[in-house]
């Protein structure tokens, strides 16, 4: 029986990490950071090397439903899912999982991922999803894609593989010994030092029914939020049902809830120029730097000044630096950001100040 496999792409985000350039109605899969299209158009495209259109579900929050069309508009037999609250990765797979096997069968597999990170090598991406398909149907299990570290980073978290491997297509898949939060920096080294451990990119394969009775299983309330909008599955009521039932689920992400309790899942090591651009720094991994740093502009003025990263809202734009290393400078049209990049993680503690003022038409 030929295997019937979905790419379902989690398109939500609230827009903070890039802020000002990004914006809630704007987040960071709607930005076009490498190259010429935007992230989440990257994720489409790339899925559509495996999948038919309408075998991908883009699943997104209300508010994002008109630019999220928008930027898929030459994709006309796309499936679009939005949620009218977000409530966390948990619930969003679950009613995924639940709706596919019930339009659908149960045995269909579920190939999720996030829309807003940038893989480099598509041809080795594919056959790695391809790899983890066929390991996922012939197990019965949950496999999950972990990155070959290139660093200690503590903004990921990590995935210890088991000492047996099992190859499929060529391709070896390892069994998880242990899932790991994100650690400290001292731990980080421990983990690279190690040689088993792999970042968690976040994308993992499962059938549908399996993923149900995991729910069940782990997260009984979630699946009964599941089970009252079961009904309406294929009828004129389903998204009516939807919209009133989705807020209520509890607000968990699928790791905590479901995957980190899981009996035996499945990883697969992989290298394929992957980056999850977590913040205006992961920039610097991914665009060639000039003596300044990095700019989409291409009139930078130079005195004495490296390490910057600079966004412009033109890029004709004439931008001088005197003597200045180690910034974030980014200029939109109704906001300047100005941070010292090694706090590039406290934007977000910005976005929250915006709001205490008053001034969330800037967020």
């Amino acid at each position: 029986m030929k295997v019937k496999a979905h790419c379902v792409i989690m398109a939500g985000g609230s827009g903070t990490r890039f802020w000002p350039l990004s914006r809630k109605d704007r987040p960071k899969q709607l930005l076009n950071l490498a190259g010429n299209k935007t992230l989440l158009r990257g994720s489409v495209e790339r899925a559509l090397g495996i999948f038919d259109q309408d075998k991908v579900h883009i699943v997104s929050g209300k508010v994002l439903e008109s630019s999220t069309k928008k930027d898929l508009s030459k994709y006309k037999r796309l499936n679009y899912v939005f949620e009218p609250k977000g409530r966390n990765t948990a619930p969003c797979i679950g009613y995924m999982a639940m709706k596919i096997a019930l339009s659908s069968s149960y045995d269909d597999v579920l190939v999720i991922m996030p829309a807003d990170h940038l893989i480099k090598d598509e041809t080795a991406f594919l056959k790695i999803i391809n790899a983890g398909i066929k390991a996922c149907t012939e197990n019965n299990e949950l496999v999950t894609i972990g990155i070959k570290p290139t660093s200690p980073h503590t903004g990921y978290g990590y995935i210890k593989t088991g000492n047996k491997s099992t190859a499929y297509n060529g391709i070896k898949t390892f069994k998880v010994s242990a899932f790991k939060e994100k650690p400290n920096l001292k731990d980080a080294r421990r983990f690279i030092k190690d040689g088993t451990y792999l970042w968690n990119a976040g994308i993992f394969i499962a059938q549908a029914g399996f993923l149900m009775k995991a729910i069940k299983k782990n997260m009984p309330a979630l699946y009964k939020g599941l089970e009252r909008m079961s009904a309406s599955i294929g009828t004129k009521n389903e998204l009516s049902t939807f919209n009133k039932i989705f807020p209520t689920l509890p607000a968990e992400s699928i790791d905590y809830g479901v995957i980190e309790k899981l009996p035996s899942p499945m990883v697969i090591p992989a290298s394929f120029g992957w980056n999850d651009l977590g913040n205006w720094n992961s920039l610097e991994e991914i665009l060639d730097p000039k003596d300044f740093g990095i700019s989409n502009s291409e009139k930078i003025i130079n005195i004495n000044s490296s390490n910057n990263i600079i966004h412009a809202s033109d890029k004709n734009k004439v931008i001088a630096l005197l003597d200045v290393k180690d910034l974030i400078i980014v200029e939109t049209e109704d906001a300047l950001l100005i941070a010292d990049k090694n706090n590039s993680q406290k934007i977000r503690d910005v976005v929250e100040k915006i709001k205490q003022k008053g001034l969330e038409k800037h967020v």
